[in-house]
C-alpha cells in the first residue's frame, strides 16, 4: 500500500498510553491524516461530541477510566456514522469481553503491523481496503 492521501480526513486516537498513541500518530503521518489525541474514554466522546469531523476512532478497549465501556456506545449515538475501531493488546480480554465491543466496528490486536492498522482504517474511511 502506498501512502493514501487522508488531509482531507480526522482520525481520533483514544489511548491512555503516550507511546501506544505516538506509534499509531507516525503509522499516520505520511498520510497527512488529522490526528486528534484523547486520553480517556470521556474525552474521546467529548470530541466526537464537539467536533464536526471525526472519521473514525481508534479506541483501546483497555483504558483505565470509568467510561471506556460505555464510550464506543456513547459515540455510536451521537455519530452513527463515525466507525469505531477497539484495539487492545489483550487477546485475553478480546475473547472474554467480545460482546463489549459490539459498539465497535472493528477490533485490532497489538502488535500489529504499520500495512495492518492502515488497511483496516481504509477499510472504514471508504468501505474497501485498496
Amino acid at each position: 500500500m502506498n501512502n493514501p492521501d487522508w488531509t482531507d480526513k480526522t482520525i481520533l486516537i483514544a489511548e491512555n498510553e503516550k507511546i501506544n498513541y505516538l506509534f499509531m500518530k507516525t503509522i499516520f503521518d505520511p498520510t497527512g491524516v488529522n490526528v486528534l489525541w484523547a486520553r480517556d474514554g470521556e474525552e474521546a466522546v467529548e470530541w466526537c461530541r464537539d467536533s464536526c469531523r471525526v472519521d473514525v476512532v481508534i479506541m483501546d478497549i483497555e483504558m483505565s477510566d470509568e467510561r471506556r465501556k460505555e464510550a464506543a456506545r456513547q459515540i455510536k449515538v451521537l455519530k452513527p456514522d463515525i466507525s469505531v475501531i477497539a484495539q487492545t493488546s489483550n487477546t485475553i480480554y478480546l475473547q472474554q469481553n467480545g460482546n463489549s465491543c459490539m459498539a465497535c466496528d472493528g477490533m485490532l490486536c497489538r502488535p500489529f503491523k504499520p500495512f495492518n492498522l492502515l488497511a483496516l482504517v481504509e477499510k472504514h474511511l471508504y468501505g474497501y481496503y485498496a
